[in-house]
């Protein structure tokens, strides 16, 4: 029962979250393309990397995971917002734009993992002496 009540918390700020970045984003910009989803996913995709770099020195961290990965990043980054996106885009018969948008989503998730798992893996072993 803790577990879903991690998961919930977790879920709750990250929903929270997406709203507030999308929100702000799109109101700081006029863009036809949808780069809020894009950059939500590579921030999530880069938060992953240094959880994931941080638990490799560490080891799991149980509840955290549950909180931050199940939780908050389940909710905060979205596939389903981004293959809607990329529906219409090919619906609409914008099918280069499409292929735009896939090349830029996947190579901006893939860099920012890494680079996520760069900083934390960096940071956990420059914490090394710290347990937490």
């Amino acid at each position: 029962m803790k577990s879903f009540l991690f998961i919930s918390l977790g879920g709750a700020m990250g929903a929270a979250a997406r709203y507030g970045t999308a929100l702000l984003f799109n109101l700081l910009t006029d863009l036809k393309f949808p780069l809020s989803t894009i950059l939500i996913n590579t921030l999530g995709c880069f938060i992953l990397g240094v959880i994931e770099g941080v638990a490799r020195l560490y080891g799991g961290f149980t509840t955290l995971n549950l909180l931050l990965v199940t939780g908050f990043l389940g909710s905060f980054t979205t596939f389903s917002l981004y293959t809607k996106e990329l529906f219409s885009f090919f619906s609409s018969g914008r099918a280069g734009f499409a292929l735009a948008y896939i090349a830029a989503h996947h190579a901006s998730a893939l860099l920012f993992i890494f680079l996520g798992y760069l900083s934390g893996k960096g940071t956990a072993a420059w914490l090394a002496p710290v347990r937490f």
